[in-house]
């Protein structure tokens, strides 16, 4: 009897073992808003103008999307527990550059400065109920 109580533990903790258990962050959730260019242009360089924005929060991270133009640049962001956010994306566009996300998380607010060395934005988003 023994024997079979030990091995009945011992499948039950393997099968545990691989999963994957889902860790959240109070930050989750769907947060959208508005985004407005705060430099930008020049010769040469056309900044994409957003008005709106919208990112989903998962585990204490997302992605945003820095739009310098006719590029795409996915930046991976992620949440202190004091609610600081950060991320940055190397990219080439004429040159290297950086995309940069830093802000802050307060309460249902997420408040965000984005850019590189052609546009930057600033994004103000609201959770969603």
């Amino acid at each position: 009897m023994r024997c079979l109580l030990l091995l009945v533990g011992c499948a039950s903790f393997s099968a545990l073992a691989g999963t994957k258990l889902a860790a959240s962050s109070p930050f989750d959730g769907v947060y959208s808003g508005k985004e407005t260019m705060t430099r930008g242009g020049g010769p040469g360089v056309l900044c994409t103008i957003r008005t709106t924005a919208s990112v989903t929060v998962s585990d204490g991270r997302f992605t945003y999307v820095y739009d310098p133009g006719a590029v795409h640049i996915a930046v991976n962001v992620e949440i202190a527990a004091d609610g600081s956010i950060n991320g940055t994306q190397r990219y080439e566009q004429g040159g290297q550059d950086v995309a940069i996300v830093s802000g802050r998380m307060t309460g249902n607010t997420l408040e965000a400065d984005i850019g590189g060395r052609a546009c930057q934005y600033h994004a103000s988003l609201k959770k969603q109920p």
